[in-house]
Parts: C-alpha cells; structure tokens; sequence
C-alpha cells in the first residue's frame, strides 16, 4: 500500500513577523506523539493562545508551563504541546493567532501499520542461557553450608558416649527383730484397741508381736505351738517365763473362750510384753 504524504511546508522553523510554531514531525504513525511548539515576541496588550483539548484535528495530551523571558517591548514566550491522533488520515493544525501576528499552518499524515512489511512468519526465539554470578550462588552456597553444619552437629550429638551411670543398691536397713517387736508394741498401745471394746482384735496383734519376737529372737518356735509348749522350750533355755506365761494364758482365752479381761488385766499384758522383750534382747544393743 502506498502511502500518500501531503507535504505543505517544511518542519523547519517558519517565521511570520515575530510569531514562530515548530512541529517536530509530520508524519506519524496512530498514537504517536507530536510535539507542536509556539515561540515569539508579543507586546504587553496581546493575548497568547490557550487551549484545552485539542489543537485543530489533534488530540491535547498535555501542555508545557509558558517560558517567559520580559522584553523591551513585552514579552518573548515559548510553550509546547504535546499532540497526537488515533485515526490515520491527514489532519489539519491551523494558524495561530497571537496578537496581530499568524503562524504556519500544518498538515499532519498519521499512518496505519503495514500489515503487510510484517507477514512473514518467525520462529519464537529460545530463552537467553545468561551466565550465573557468584552474587547469586552466594546465598545457596551458605544454606547448604548451614544444613550440613547443623546435620554434622547433630550426628555428634547422637552418637557421643554416654556416662556409664552406676547405681549403688542402698543397704537395706534391717532391723533387729528386738526392735521391730518394740516398735509394734507401741503402734498397738496407741492404736487403743481394748479401750475401744476390740479384745480379741488387741490380744490377737499382741500374741502375735511376742510369738514372732520368740522365733525371730530367741530362735524358739513359736507361731505354731501351743503356749505351754512355748514356755517348756524357753525354760529350758534358762529364760524367764513366769510374766510370759500370764501373758500368753491371757491372750488364749480372750482369743479362743471370749473371756473379757479386766481393764487392768489389758494394760498388764501389754506391760509384760515389753518387759519380756527387753529381758531378752541382746544385752550389747541395749538402749
């Protein structure tokens, strides 16, 4: 397609009296930008030209503040104006008035894109391959260096050997059978069984405190054995018996033929019970 340009003055400046307007181009293609200025000496009674959307057939895109250099006679202004046009045709800009004084007019081409100029078809172009920096492989570099730093650490840490810890079993205190017998005698005195009306239950702990004493202690049996035959095995052993016996007899029939011992007969017993114990109790470990 041909294209047909309508040259009715050259873009140089043009000078009409005192008044001057440039273009910077005449020939564009839709949507460009032209630059149209006006420039010239005007005296103090003249107006210069405003305006606010358009310029002729071409569309205002903005404008310039004025340059103002004062003169003997007035003024010499200068402004710019930013044209342009989205249809393609020829496109007039008139002459401009500014006092009594003229400016050129023009005449402006705007021109469609040749479709044609640009048919053929191109192959699309790869991704440019742009070397790496070590501006960008610093970074990477460093977290690589952290992860392995805190896996070596760790790997150390799972892997130190731990501190044999030795554990001393605690002695067991074990108590003389002397002792035990005493310390039972005054948990069943304060626990206050016959006081309460619990004779069999209070002759029953007490038999069986001094009975365990007896084959704990004394090495004698007498858990199982009757008392007569508790007291045989002890005489014979040179021990004395005659407040064990009164105890044990005591205990018997409270336990076994629901006697009800006096009051004074309780507290006896208990107190023969811990004078047997401390009659026969090791004498070295006497307190």
């Amino acid at each position: 397609m041909k294209k047909l340009i309508l040259l009715l003055f050259l873009t140089h400046s043009i000078v009409s009296a005192q008044v001057i307007a440039n273009l910077d181009t005449n020939n564009i293609l839709i949507g460009d930008h032209i630059t149209f200025t006006i420039e010239g000496e005007i005296d103090k009674d003249s107006e210069w030209p405003i305006f606010t959307d358009s310029i002729g057939n071409l569309e205002l895109l903005s404008a310039s503040k004025i340059d103002s250099t004062p003169t003997e006679n007035g003024w010499r202004l200068k402004q710019d104006f930013i044209l342009t046009q989205w249809d393609s045709g020829f496109y007039h800009i008139p002459s401009i008035s500014v006092g009594n004084e003229k400016t050129t007019a023009f005449v402006v081409t705007v021109n469609t894109i040749n479709l044609e100029e640009d048919s053929e078809a191109k192959d699309i172009k790869g991704p440019l391959d742009a070397p790496l920096t070590f501006s960008e492989v610093l970074p990477y570099l460093l977290l690589v260096i952290i992860i392995g730093l805190l896996i070596y650490l760790l790997l150390r840490y799972l892997k130190r050997e731990k501190p044999i810890e030795i554990i001393t079993p605690k002695a067991e205190v074990v108590l003389p059978p002397f002792e035990i017998a005493l310390t039972q005698l005054e948990e069943l005195k304060i626990k206050k069984k016959w006081q309460n009306g619990e004779i069999k239950a209070y002759y029953s702990d007490l038999s069986e405190i001094v009975r365990t004493y007896i084959e704990d202690g004394l090495h004698t049996p007498a858990m199982e054995m009757l008392t007569d035959d508790i007291i045989d095995r002890l005489k014979a052993r040179k021990i004395e018996t005659a407040q064990l016996s009164i105890l044990l007899n005591t205990a018997d029939m409270a336990k076994f033929a629901k006697a009800q011992p006096t009051s004074a007969e309780n507290e006896l017993a208990i107190t023969f019970a811990f004078e047997f114990i401390h009659q026969t109790k090791p004498q070295d470990n006497d307190e």
